[in-house]
Formats: structure tokens, sequence, C-alpha cells
């Protein structure tokens, strides 16, 4: 009978133990690849994720979102961008609300003697200030000998003249014969609606970013 050397036989005699046909160094070799390949995989999975929707957007898509980024509060939250669209003067009847404006002014639509002007409320100014040039469109602008007043603005002293309109209204609030003032030339920069308006309201009050207006 022919015998096997006993280094050639490639059983273990105990045979209890748990028979495997491959080197250790095969295995060990074998699963570094399996890892290194799985490795790979999560990798690639990883760059798509990350770059696939990137890729899908339009250059019309990432113009928008660069747009977005350079508007100032382009990150605001939906809350924000819903004040933002509200209207900036909303009338019920004889109440008028005004909502804060840029650089934290209230800016209002003014019809004075049937016109429409754009005014801001001060309630630092005792009566209500024209420009010039409105003063004219508005048809008081009074004659150069009535510029007898002096008053200070933030251009320095100007001087001015005292008129009457005989109608404001904003939204449903109506009053008439209120006192005002024309500055001459360029001493003022936009219309401003003070006291003698805002003291024949029956009230008027500030409350966080709104003026209410009721007569």
């Amino acid at each position: 009978m022919f015998h096997l050397p006993q280094n050639q036989f490639p059983f273990r005699e105990n045979p209890t133990t748990t028979f495997f046909p491959y080197p250790a160094a095969i295995v060990s070799r074998q699963v570094a690849d399996m890892l290194r390949y799985v490795s790979f995989i999560l990798v690639v999975a990883c760059v798509a994720a990350w770059y696939g929707p990137q890729a899908l957007k339009t250059p019309a898509d990432h113009r928008r979102i660069e747009a977005q980024k350079s508007k100032p509060g382009g990150g605001a939250s939906v809350k924000q961008a819903a004040a933002r669209a509200q209207p900036m003067q909303t009338s019920h009847g004889r109440k008028v609300q005004l909502r804060k404006g840029r650089g934290g002014h209230y800016r209002a639509d003014v019809r004075v003697n049937g016109r429409k002007f754009k005014m801001m409320v001060d309630t630092g100014a005792s009566l209500i200030a024209l420009t010039a040039k409105d003063a004219k469109r508005m048809g008081v602008y009074p004659s150069p000998d009535k510029f007898v007043y002096q008053t200070r603005t933030a251009n320095g002293l100007a001087r001015i003249a005292l008129v009457t309109l005989k109608n404001v209204r904003i939204g449903g609030i109506r009053i008439q014969n209120v006192k005002a003032s024309v500055h001459r030339g360029k001493g003022l920069d936009t219309n401003l609606l003070g006291m003698s308006f805002l003291n024949r309201l029956r009230k008027f009050n500030f409350e966080g970013d709104t003026l209410t207006m009721v007569n």
C-alpha cells in the first residue's frame, strides 16, 4: 500500500478540527481586496450624493441662488419673507396703519387737494412740511415775499412760508384746513407729515413696527 509522507498530508489528524482548505495568506488577501472594494463603493456613493443634486441644477438655478445670497437678508426665514410681502399701508374705514420701512421711517401715501404724494411721518415737525417742487404741484406755492420765516433742517437754515392745505387725506382719514410750511429751494428732500396733521386725529400710537392712526 502506498503511504503519503506525514508532511505532505493536507488534513489535520484531529477529526474534530474544522477543515479549511485555503492557506491563511490567501484568505487575508481576499479579505483585504473585499474591504478595498467596499470602501471604493462607499466613496463613490458619497460623491454622488454630494455632487449629484448640484449637477442637475441649470445655470438659471445657480444665478438665482447667487442673487438670493447677495441680497440683504437673502437667507431670511419664511416668516420674515411673509412680513416683507405685507403692504406698507392699510386702511379700514377711518383707521390707517403704516408699517416701518427702510431706515426705521413710516411713509404714507397722502392726497393733498386731490393729488397723491409721498410723506414721511415726523413727530418732531410741528407742521406738515412740503418741498418746493410738490408745493407747486399742489397749487399752494406762495409768492417770494411770503418766505419770511426760517427753520433749521439737515441741510442747514432754510426759508419757509406758511400755507393752509384745504384737504389732506390718508386712506379713509380726511382732515381739512391743515397748516403747513413750504420750503424754498432745496432745503427739504422729502415731504414731512408733521404734528399739524397728527394732532387733528382722534388718536395715533406706535406699537412695534406699526403706526396706527384713527379719526
